[in-house]
């Protein structure tokens, strides 16, 4: 009850069928603990996983407030799953691209909004994009050792195109769902601003032709911090 089948596999899920899961903790939690045995291939919970199943229960219920929050204020009675963890691609400037999307739902008639869930630092120029700081962010995206790039600007903008060329045409929202921010913030909801979104554009095609430029050579980042999770760094010398 509250989950509904619509037209092209899509999912509505109701402000009264998340309500009810409000009432669930217990089972909610049986089915976190049984999540984390099934990958600790373990029959028990003991010590610190204890803790980190209370911890994740209480961000599945703070999500759910959040979302009904969410649905509140945009006057709706529940919102349309388009997709979780969906994979897209797309050909872009001659390469190819792939991401899988956490989460894409619909509030609204003429509008699909893409989700991401952050357990890490989100910055204000990651999601709060307008014409104001367009340009000024993807400079920030594609800018030489760059220590403070806005790295989930650019995710959000790759998730974008990607919908754009497989065929969405409603009107894109990008969402950022923070466990840092979930207990003391609302939801972070903005527009795709199309300004940014031509910047990256016209940004990440002339990043394409360098890379594909064999009189242009490899270089190393002088940010030495950014080596310490490099793929390549056992070959790269440094």
């Amino acid at each position: 009850q509250g989950m509904e089948s619509g037209s092209g596999g899509r999912r509505k899920v109701t402000r009264e069928y998340l309500a009810s899961w409000l009432g669930r903790e217990p089972e909610i939690m049986r089915k976190v603990r049984s999540l984390i045995c099934s990958q600790l291939k373990t029959t028990e919970i003991v010590g610190r996983n204890l803790v980190v199943a209370d911890v994740i229960v209480r961000y599945v219920m703070k999500t759910i407030e959040r979302d009904i929050e969410l649905l509140d204020a945009n006057c709706s009675d529940g919102f349309d799953v388009i997709g979780m963890e969906k994979e897209y691609s797309a050909e872009f400037h001659g390469f190819r691209f792939k991401g899988y999307i956490d989460r894409i739902d619909s509030l609204a008639p003429g509008q699909v909004r893409v989700n991401d869930y952050k357990t890490g630092k989100v910055m204000d120029n990651d999601i709060f994009i307008d014409d104001g700081n367009a340009e000024e962010v993807a400079a920030a995206v594609f800018g030489d050792d760059n220590a403070g790039r806005p790295k989930i600007a650019l995710q959000f903008f790759v998730y974008d195109m990607l919908l754009r060329k497989n065929g969405f045409r409603e009107k894109i929202l990008n969402s950022v769902y923070r466990t840092s921010g979930l207990f003391s913030g609302g939801i972070e909801v903005r527009p795709l601003n199309e300004k940014f979104y031509g910047a990256m554009e016209a940004g990440l095609s002339d990043l394409l032709d360098e890379l594909a430029d064999i009189d242009v050579p490899f270089r190393r980042t002088e940010d030495a911090g950014m080596c310490e999770y490099c793929d390549f760094k056992k070959i790269c010398g440094r």
